[in-house]
């Protein structure tokens, strides 16, 4: 960071920012806590908490290297796709992922009681005895087996998960035009982080 912040007032200023961003986006994962959140505002809590983060890397890489405004701009919109898929693919794995490869038990996320995209979904999709559950879910302490299967059960009813994935897929297609539109004449690497991003599973 020292060096960074010596480097020119470009990079510092992109330093800065993605920090400011970051904190903002922990602030409002935090405030999602205490109360339902959009899926719009979810998904400006993860460009701001995750994809500010990786979007910083992409342009601080990118000053470095002298890189023009257009391909600055493509790198921070790279940074962006590929921090909402990690995050939404987190989410999935926070759910339902295998417990045994994540280190993490099946509903880890729900019984922490996180408002992850899937849940946001579910509650922006429930009606009637589905949003009792959920609600009324949430707001307990200490979750039984029992309800964590509840929620996964209505989620998993509401289509949350395929939701989820289908955006993942999305954000990865999306990430796949932006690089081929770089000019970079060796894109290796980054095409292996977005495959990884497709298929990870912790």
């Amino acid at each position: 960071m020292r060096e960074a912040l010596s480097a020119g007032p470009q990079i510092t200023a992109a330093l800065v920012s993605a920090t400011i961003e970051m904190i903002e986006g922990q602030g409002l994962d935090l405030s999602f806590e205490t109360r339902e959140a959009t899926v719009d505002e979810y998904m400006e809590m993860i460009d701001k908490k995750t994809g500010a983060l990786i979007r910083g890397s992409f342009t601080l890489g990118g000053l470095v290297a002298g890189a023009e405004a257009e391909t600055l701009r493509r790198l921070s919109e790279l940074g962006t796709a590929l921090g909402r898929a990690f995050q939404i693919r987190d989410d999935i794995l926070g759910i339902w992922g295998n417990g045994e490869v994540t280190g993490k038990p099946l509903g880890s996320d729900i019984r922490r009681r996180k408002k992850s995209l899937p849940v946001v979904v579910g509650l922006s999709r429930a009606g009637g005895a589905d949003r009792t559950i959920l609600v009324e879910t949430y707001q307990k302490e200490g979750l039984t087996d029992a309800d964590v299967t509840a929620v996964v059960t209505v989620l998993e009813r509401l289509g949350a998960k395929e939701i989820a994935e289908r955006m993942v897929k999305e954000h990865l297609g999306r990430a796949e035009e932006i690089l081929a539109a770089l000019p970079f004449p060796h894109k290796e690497k980054m095409t292996e982080l977005i495959d990884y991003l497709a298929r990870r599973e912790k």
